[in-house]
């Protein structure tokens, strides 16, 4: 199994999704009652998890208010709990909404070791001593172990372009695949390229800075100030120059600023949605 396996259980699947499977693979009930924002929030939390995990571990949900005949069969009278079943018999049981970390530290204890992601380890380590001859051969075990690993593809992008060796790292990051490119980790990889090759058009800090103390509006030189600090992690101040340049030039570049915006909110939305919320209903308001 390589696939994410989220399922809905029910009397019919029940002894094939959950018992079967778990000869296999450790399997996750959990068991929920609808109507309560905590435990829906907790599911999607244990989903992402399974996505993360994929092939690792199978989620099995089960509504305990409809599927009342297995929550007698489990004994489960609480709101939410969840048990790992492996080999047809109950491991280990957690009551009531835990942390993902807690979720995940149960499940490590039953998973089979991840092979690839062993050998990712092992190739960041030799990459930091500086060793990349090895850390390229421990990345493309990793990916014999695992072809649908894509982290290994942006692993060797970063290190390339960490190493300085940029134009690799471009030619690789063309080459990914969709499913890379469209990832959290893809899509935070291509937008550091993105502000790299910015900055390199504009110039550096000091030029930004001296272009915008002889016009604040200097639209290549605001765009630029936001790459930069996009580049070093100063994300409010970063949007704040993106909509000051989206307020003084909204067509730059064929729109740039807009479609720019947009694709950060949704880079930021899963990690910082409180920033995210609070930005997207000022560029709203600038909208209209």
């Amino acid at each position: 199994m390589n696939k994410t396996m989220i399922l809905d259980i029910d009397n019919t699947n029940l002894e094939d999704m959950v018992f079967h499977n778990s000869e296999h693979f450790p399997v996750l009930v959990a068991f929920w009652q609808p109507n309560d924002p905590a435990i829906e929030q907790t599911l999607n939390i244990l989903e992402k998890l399974a996505e993360k995990l994929s092939g690792r571990f199978i989620l099995a949900k089960v509504n305990s208010k409809k599927e009342t005949r297995i929550a007698e069969k489990f004994g489960i009278e609480q709101k939410f709990v969840c048990r790992i079943i492996v080999k047809s018999e109950t491991v280990k049981e957690l009551e009531g909404i835990q942390t993902e970390e807690t979720y995940l530290a149960a499940l490590e204890e039953f998973m089979v070791p991840d092979t690839s992601e062993e050998f990712r380890a092992q190739a960041q380590v030799a990459f930091e001593n500086g060793e990349m001859d090895a850390t390229i051969k421990l990345l493309g075990k990793a990916y014999e172990a695992d072809n649908t690993n894509f982290k290994v593809h942006l692993d060797l992008v970063r290190m390339y372009f960490q190493s300085g060796d940029i134009d690799k790292a471009n030619d690789l990051i063309a080459k990914l695949p969709d499913v890379a490119k469209e990832s959290k980790q893809g899509k935070s990889l291509i937008a550091i390229f993105n502000y790299t090759s910015i900055i390199a058009e504009v110039g550096d800090i000091n030029t930004i800075q001296k272009r915008l103390q002889e016009n604040p509006e200097d639209s290549e030189a605001l765009y630029g100030l936001f790459a930069f600090l996009m580049l070093h992690d100063q994300v409010e101040k970063g949007i704040q120059s993106l909509l000051k340049l989206f307020v003084s030039n909204r067509d730059f570049k064929n729109g740039t600023p807009q479609k720019e915006l947009i694709a950060l909110f949704s880079l930021l939305q899963e990690d910082q949605p409180e920033i995210v919320n609070h930005y997207r209903q000022q560029f709203q308001n600038l909208l209209y």
